[in-house]
């Protein structure tokens, strides 16, 4: 007598019951033997990762970190949420640290902070599928936990094997009404009964087991993050002009003037000053230009392509990579034939 579900019914809830158990795994090796799936919520990364892109990320020794690898890291955000950003630049530092500059393949600039490694390990992408990461997304936002995924797992279990309602003969023929029959079905489903409530017992306790398991291995993984990659902003001080001064400059076998603008600040994290001008005219002044760009340690600047009895601005700002600090107060100068 047969007691088999038909093909395409088989098929199909075989295959659910695959899907389950694959997304189910994912939840519960989230963070687990050195691997994580993160879905990327933003299109920062994109073309390579767009908004949506389901990530493979690999944890690896703090050692092998390069220059465009791909990393997820805390920022010191108002949320503090997890960026999955690039590495452009990784420095040592004299007291054995690590200093990683990050920024999204999609941003017009690298990211205004410095991730400071605090950890030996780092979570590095070591792969990704363009928009599967909705997919996940919302099979770890059921309830908020797993839960439904190991119900759906087991649920598409028994419809495989539990047996179907419908029963022929040895001929293929669906018997008629009987004593015979009757009993057979009466005791059919008095095996089914008692196998259906075991396996609903089942998934209640693996429900459970699987949510707290998960739960952990994500507050694991989200713990990493934010251990192995602290952040600081740049500290970029407010630059202070000393003085402005028109000069002379002889080049080319000719006297000619240049305003040499002096200047102090104090130490910060300031990678270049730079310096702006402005054409002052009696309707007020025109718009500011960058007329220059000093190394970190400069204290003087000096600028031959100005004018004969024209009034100019000038004023200084530090800055880090993208970011810049406050902008000094403007000094204006007079520049006068004193070259002649």
């Amino acid at each position: 007598m047969a007691h088999v579900l038909p093909g395409p019914r088989r098929s199909g809830s075989t295959l659910l019951l695959a899907v389950a158990l694959l997304v189910l795994a994912a939840c519960l090796l989230a963070g687990r033997a050195g691997y994580q799936l993160v879905t990327l919520e933003t299109g920062s990364m994109a073309p390579a990762h767009p908004a949506g892109s389901l990530l493979l990320e690999r944890e690896q020794p703090l050692e092998d970190l390069r220059a465009g690898q791909v990393i997820t890291f805390r920022a010191p955000t108002p949320r503090g949420q997890t960026l999955t950003h690039r590495v452009t630049d990784v420095q040592r530092t004299a007291d054995g640290s690590v200093v990683v500059r990050t920024r999204g393949d999609a941003n017009a600039g690298e990211d205004p902070w410095d991730a400071v490694v605090g950890d030996d390990r780092v979570w590095r992408v070591v792969g990704g599928v363009p928009h599967a990461g909705a997919v996940l997304s919302a099979a770890r936002g059921v309830a908020g936990t797993p839960t439904a995924l190991v119900l759906g797992a087991l649920v598409a279990l028994a419809v495989v094997w539990l047996p179907a309602g419908r029963r022929t003969d040895r001929r293929g023929e669906r018997p008629g009404p009987g004593p015979c029959w009757s009993g057979r079905r009466r005791r059919s489903a008095g095996r089914v009964r008692p196998l259906a409530r075991r396996a609903t017992a089942a998934s209640a306790v693996a429900a459970l087991a699987v949510t707290a398991s998960a739960t952990a291995a994500e507050a694991a993984w989200d713990t990493s993050v934010a251990r192995g990659h602290a952040v600081r902003s740049a500290r970029l001080v407010t630059p202070s002009i000393v003085s402005v001064r028109d000069g002379c400059l002889f080049a080319g076998g000719t006297n000619r003037d240049q305003v040499v603008v002096t200047f102090t600040a104090a130490a910060d994290d300031r990678r270049a000053v730079r310096v702006e001008r402005r054409t002052v005219n009696g309707s007020g002044g025109g718009s500011w230009a960058v007329v220059g760009t000093l190394a970190p340690g400069a204290t003087t600047f000096a600028d031959p392509t100005v004018a004969f009895l024209t009034r100019y601005g000038y004023r200084l700002t530090h800055t880090a990579g993208p970011w810049s600090g406050t902008t000094s107060g403007e000094v204006q100068i007079l520049t006068v034939p004193n070259c002649l």
